[in-house]
């Protein structure tokens, strides 16, 4: 009988052999480490029933302090929630590139209903894209107030768009609520901008 042939080493083999040897390693070394015993929550004449009521006690305060802090961390669960795709109402999507006049209309609409933000907000996008139909600043989704505001400061009804681009920030950065005078002034500035174009 012929004696077959076997294979003695393997690029398999030797990595398994080098993790093993490292793991042992590792292990050795993390018991020569003395850890201390962890702290037992001993309270004297506390049975069972008295460490449930002081950590449901704990819990309590603990859900009681995160509620009365969730003002302040909403931002930031908002900022997260955009992360994640979920895009605020108050956010203009790409799909929201409709013509001046829809938004003109669509503002009305808002004004009626008493939804002064919403309608403030549609003059805003209504501006956007006057400014991308005239030319001077393409509509870019990405692009901030900030930017539009350095793009247009040489306009020469400037003010009338730092008027709606206040507006937009405070709507949508500070959630101030818009009033009727607000949406009014507003409504003014982007008659304002509207002349020029007539």
């Amino acid at each position: 009988m012929a004696t077959e042939e076997f294979e003695t080493t393997s690029w398999g083999w030797q990595l398994q052999q080098l993790q093993q040897r490292a793991s042992q390693w590792w292990e050795l070394q993390l018991s020569r480490i003395p850890f201390p015993d962890a702290p037992q929550l001993q309270i004297p004449h506390l049975g069972e029933g008295g460490i449930v009521l002081v950590w449901s006690i704990a819990i309590a305060l603990g859900l009681w302090l995160l509620w009365r802090l969730s003002p302040l961390l909403l931002p930031y669960l908002s900022g997260w929630q955009n992360w994640r795709g979920e895009r605020k109402k108050l956010v203009p999507s790409v799909s929201e590139t409709r013509p001046t006049k829809v938004w003109l209309e669509r503002s009305l609409q808002f004004q009626r209903q008493g939804n002064y933000g919403e309608a403030c907000r549609c003059l805003y996008m209504a501006m956007l894209r006057q400014l991308s139909d005239r030319g001077i600043v393409p509509y870019q989704l990405s692009r901030t107030d900030g930017e539009y505001r350095r793009l247009i400061q040489q306009q020469s009804t400037f003010s009338a768009y730092q008027t709606l681009l206040n507006a937009h920030e405070e709507l949508c950065f500070n959630n101030t609520e818009i009033t009727a005078e607000d949406y009014e002034r507003c409504k003014e500035a982007y008659r304002r901008i509207e002349l020029p174009q007539n």
